[in-house]
Formats: structure tokens, C-alpha cells, sequence
């Protein structure tokens, strides 16, 4: 028995039986714990009502027949607790592989891991299983908003995912779910804990630790879906890109890409825009985020270059809002979303301009054409010209 275990079951056996609400939270201070035997009464009646919603709850030593490996058998408890502190106990909640959440097809599964400790709840983190969506373009705002960020580096290697010290996702591999050669968006694993832009002092050890969990993760369903191989452990993580001074003339490094000159701060402003972009050669996807807050940017640049994630912004190239743009390749500008695609040599590519502001709506029309030009020259797409129809 584990050290963390043997603590658990000491404090029970001289405080008596424990459990708590079935209700779930997303952090925070977290609902008592119940002792004694109201408490122990209680456990029985929630246990039973979770197992028939469909829903396994367990913590460790308090439900011994079940199995101890967390979120559908994919992780063991020591690669669960290293996305912790190594103090109090894990319980965790799943809802089960393959069951959609609601009417929500696209979610294969969910599980919550809550470290408990003193009887409160101190940190959770949540995994989902999702199909990304490209019929519908349901996956073009929100899932992008917080998993392609340029806070997050690459997980590297062959894996296709990105990590920072609160979020990370990895895609299954494309012949683990079809045998279809053909570009479709991919099924992915994804993993949350707090709030994305609030950056903490143990960031790399908080990194590795969730890139280890996504990957084991990826790798347990591959096992359960019948898949061959497995993706090997992380390696060294690329460092996180830092904030910088946004070169005014030179927007994400990009050439002749600048704000409008009204929205310039002036000279004796205390205000500046900074940029954030993603590191290294972005491996599948690179973005750029300017702006002057730094929980959200003003606007977001974003090149996807793995075809099957380009996928999940094809609907938006092809129709809805804005004004339709012609060229090398199809798009669409205007709104909080501007998207354009072309054909490069390992297949579709997507650039993508996402404002998060009002006033980047305008900036969008003004600094796509330049930016799908500097970009598709960076990863070999050739000349790429945009142009409105």
C-alpha cells in the first residue's frame, strides 16, 4: 500500500467513514466531508445512485471492488497524483466512455480528478474525450479559444497536442479510428485544471506532469479501441513562449502586418500592446496573440497546418458571415472570425484570425492578406495570394 493510502485509511479508521456530496464543483472550497455513521449511511446511497446514472465515483481504500485505475483504466494513481501535490487523496468521477454528455454527440466521455485533503476539495482537473466537430463548425471558437493558445508549447515527438501548465490535449492517430485516408477532424483527449491564463511557480513540473497524463491517457484508449502501437513518453518540453513588446510594424513577426494608425497607443501612453507566439516552428499549429490585457488578447492569429485539425474551421471558409475572399484558396473575413484555406503540399491548410475585441473585427480585414501571405511562405506553401471577391 502507498504511503498516501496508508494516511487515508489511518485518519479513517480513527475518525470513522467518509464521503461527501455527489454534487460536482469546479474548484474552490468543495462541500464537507461526512463522518460517522450518517455518513457512512449516506456513502451507500450515493454510491448506488452514481452507479446507476452511469456515473463511477470512488476513493481509494473506501471502495475496494473497484478497480483503482482512474478515467476508463487509462491512468494509474501515480501518474494521477503527479498532476498534484503528493498530500491528501485522489476521488474520481467518470461518465462512461462512449456515453454522450446530453445531446452532445460529440463528448465520448468525461472524468473529474479532485485531490482531496482535510476534508476539502483543492484542486480538480477534468478530462474529456471529444470528437472535434466539422460539419457543423461547433468547434471553431471555444475548444480553439483555450487549447491552441500560444500559452501552450507542443507536446513533440509524433504526438499531435499541445501543453501548458493547465491545460493540455493530444489527437488519437488518425488509423486508430478510420481507414480512410481522407482529412477528418481528429478525436482528442483533453485535460483541464484552473483557470487557463493564471500562470503558476511550479509551471514545468505542473507541464510535465499533465503532458505525461494526456499522453498515458491517448495511449489507454488506444488499447481500448484495439489500436496498434502506443506514443512514447513526453520528452524534454519546449519552453513556454514568453510576452514581448509587439513590433508595431512587424505584427507576430510578420512583415508589412500593422495596427491602423488610430489605434496605435501614442508616445506618451502607458498603455502597449504585447504578443505572445507559440514556440518553435509550432509543429501542426502556431498562433499569436496581441493585446493589452493579459488574461485575453485583442485578437488572435492562428496557422494550422495538420489537415485533419484544420478541418474543424472548413465550415467557416466555405460559408456563413462576413465577405467571401477568393485567391490561391477559399475564406471568409469579417466578424470574430475570419478564416482562409489553401492547398499546400501535406494537404489543407487554415489561417485563422479570431478577434476577441470589437476593434480587431476592423484589423481582421486589414492584416489577413498579409499575414496568409508571410505564412504560407514560412511553411512552403509558395506564393498565397488573398483577395476579396
Amino acid at each position: 500500500m502507498s504511503p498516501h493510502l496508508e494516511r487515508e485509511t489511518e485518519r479513517e479508521n480513527g475518525s470513522g467513514a467518509m464521503t461527501e456530496d455527489s454534487g460536482t464543483t469546479t474548484g474552490g472550497r468543495g462541500p464537507r466531508l461526512l463522518r460517522g455513521k450518517r455518513g457512512a449511511a449516506l456513502a451507500g446511497l450515493l454510491v448506488g445512485a452514481l452507479l446507476g446514472a452511469g456515473t463511477v465515483a470512488w476513493r481509494t481504500d473506501t471502495l475496494p471492488l473497484v478497480p483503482r485505475e482512474l478515467c476508463w483504466g487509462t491512468l494509474s494513481e501515480d501518474v494521477a497524483f503527479g498532476m498534484f501535490s503528493r498530500e491528501g487523496r485522489l476521488e474520481a468521477r467518470e461518465l462512461p466512455l462512449e456515453h454522450a454528455r446530453g445531446n452532445d454527440a460529440r463528448v465520448r466521455g468525461e472524468c473529474r480528478i479532485t485531490r482531496i485533503e482535510d476534508d476539502e476539495r483543492r484542486w480538480e482537473v477534468t478530462a474529456t474525450v471529444r470528437d472535434l466537430d466539422e460539419l457543423h463548425g461547433l468547434d471553431m471558437r471555444e475548444w480553439p479559444d483555450a487549447f491552441l493558445s500560444p500559452r501552450m508549447a507542443p507536446l513533440g515527438g509524433e504526438i499531435t497536442g499541445m501543453v501548458s501548465p493547465n491545460r493540455a490535449w493530444a489527437a488519437l492517430p488518425k488509423g486508430c479510428l478510420s481507414s480512410s485516408g481522407n482529412a477528418h477532424a481528429p478525436r482528442v483527449v483533453d485535460v483541464s485544471a484552473g483557470v487557463e491564463w493564471i500562470e503558476r511557480d511550479d509551471d514545468e513540473s505542473r507541464r510535465a506532469a499533465l503532458a505525461r497524463t494526456v499522453v498515458h491517457m491517448v495511449n489507454g484508449l488506444m488499447e481500448k479501441y484495439g489500436c496498434s502501437g502506443r506514443y512514447a513518453e513526453p520528452g524534454d518540453l519546449a519552453p513556454l513562449a514568453e510576452t514581448r513588446d509587439a513590433g508595431l510594424d512587424e505584427l507576430c513577426g510578420v512583415k508589412g502586418m500593422r495596427l491602423p494608425a488610430a489605434d496605435r497607443p501614442g508616445k506618451k501612453s502607458e498603455y502597449s500592446y504585447r504578443e505572445r507566439v507559440t514556440p518553435g516552428s509550432g509543429e501542426g499549429v502556431r498562433a499569436c496573440d496581441i493585446g493589452m490585457r493579459t488574461e485575453r488578447p485583442d485578437i488572435r492569429f492562428m496557422t494550422i497546418e495538420d489537415p485533419d485539425l484544420a478541418q474543424i474551421f472548413m465550415t467557416r471558409a466555405f460559408k456563413g458571415g462576413g465577405e467571401p475572399l477568393k485567391g490561391d484558396g477559399y475564406g471568409r473575413v469579417g466578424g470574430d472570425l475570419s478564416v482562409y484555406t489553401t492547398r499546400c503540399q501535406t494537404g489543407d491548410v487554415v489561417f485563422v484570425v479570431r478577434a476577441f475585441d470589437s476593434r480587431a473585427v476592423d484589423w481582421s480585414r486589414r492584416l489577413l492578406p498579409a499575414y496568409v501571405k508571410s505564412e504560407a511562405k514560412r511553411i512552403g506553401c509558395g506564393d498565397v495570394t488573398v483577395a476579396a471577391k
